[in-house]
């Protein structure tokens, strides 16, 4: 059996109610990360619950998940979601001001990462459907194995 390349998680909904939780979450993810050598831990957006505004004490509390990860040697590599965002047709999202963070590989625009020399993710975070579309063909094909993380909506 192959090792793994990576764990996925999305979708966490950051709220009062939840922190103590997440934390714990997080706990397990990079027990299990270590568990089975990987490095490389992947957030596809939706850290945040809150489309307006987050609350100090849950910028802090993701501001320790961050610190845990990197404390024990793993790298994150993040997407925004439509709820780490306020404008859906611009780059910037909720999570900017962590991109300075040791570790936490923000990607607030479509980018290609090299796992390999054959093998490559696409991180395409959340968008209007319509700025999607254009933001991903921004990729260039390329040669090799593509895999694409995004956090999408479909309509119709």
């Amino acid at each position: 059996m192959k090792k793994p390349i990576a764990i996925i998680s999305t979708d966490k909904h950051l709220k009062d109610e939840n922190a103590l939780e997440l934390i714990s979450l997080a706990e397990q993810e990079i027990s299990l990360a270590k568990s089975l050598g990987v490095t490389r831990v992947i957030w596809l957006g939706d850290l945040f619950d809150s489309r307006l505004s987050q609350r100090q004490e849950l910028v802090n509390c993701l501001a320790e998940m961050i610190c845990m990860y990197h404390e024990e040697g793993l790298r994150i590599d993040c997407i925004p979601g439509n709820h780490d965002k306020t404008d859906y047709t611009i780059d910037e999202s909720f999570l900017s001001s962590f991109k300075y963070h040791p570790g936490f590989n923000l990607y607030e625009k479509p980018t290609r990462i090299e796992v390999s020399s054959d093998l490559f993710f696409d991180m395409v975070p959340f968008y209007a459907q319509d700025v999607w579309i254009k933001k991903f063909e921004e990729l260039p094909p390329i040669d090799g194995k593509r895999v694409l993380f995004s956090h999408i909506s479909i309509e119709g």
